[in-house]
């Protein structure tokens, strides 16, 4: 399930490509860049599965994710510190429906 890294200014710098902490202090990005998972996924890997609960929130930072729904293909998200998995975050349920 990807590889993690924990390289300080590596983190750093993912946090500053992320649109919504654009205006957080620069203790802000530090402490949460201490408290978030770095990881990258090989292209085709799972990251999350429908119907499954979900207690993490994502980040998409580069290269494209998949949305599939029953097998189908719904959208594709592309970097630039897209979010996703944050309804199901917020209220710990299964996915919902799309």
């Amino acid at each position: 399930m990807g590889t993690q890294f924990r390289d300080r200014d590596k983190q750093a710098e993912l946090i500053d490509k992320i649109p919504y902490l654009k205006d957080f202090h620069n203790e802000d990005k530090n402490t949460l860049a201490g408290l978030a998972y770095f990881i990258e996924y090989e292209v085709g890997e799972v990251i999350i599965e429908e119907n499954s609960v979900n207690q993490e929130l994502f980040f998409l930072i580069r290269g494209k994710v998949e949305i599939l729904k029953g097998g189908e293909h719904i959208v594709d998200l592309r970097g630039g510190g897209r979010l996703f998995g944050e309804m199901s975050y917020m209220n710990h349920s299964f996915r919902p429906p799309l």
